[in-house]
């Protein structure tokens, strides 16, 4: 199984698609996520009784978003790297962990 986000490009620019697709709104069950987390952990030829690494293959589940978001709506990823370059760019030279 191959993981890694399949991002969507428009096919009339082949720019990269922002908006969400149709999958952004599937809810799935807490098992079904720790499952798809676990057999990631093997894959990779780790410990799936380490939780920390089982739980750092986790799909997002918030919002409207489930599953792959840089797949379904790479957009609203990029939005808080956007906001945060435009307020360095602008000289917030803040340290404080929300930056």
């Amino acid at each position: 199984m191959d993981f890694r986000p399949c991002l969507r490009i428009q096919p009339s620019s082949s720019d990269l698609t922002l908006q969400p697709s149709p999958e952004a709104c599937w809810l799935k069950t807490p098992e079904r996520v720790r499952e798809e987390a676990t057999a990631r952990v093997l894959q990779a030829g780790g410990d799936p009784a380490c939780l920390e690494l089982v739980l750092s293959e986790s799909e997002l589940q918030f919002g409207q978003y489930r599953g792959w978001l840089l797949s379904h709506d790479v957009g609203y990823a990029c939005s808080p790297l956007a906001s945060h370059q435009k307020e360095r760019e602008g000289g917030d030279t803040s340290e404080s962990p929300l930056t």
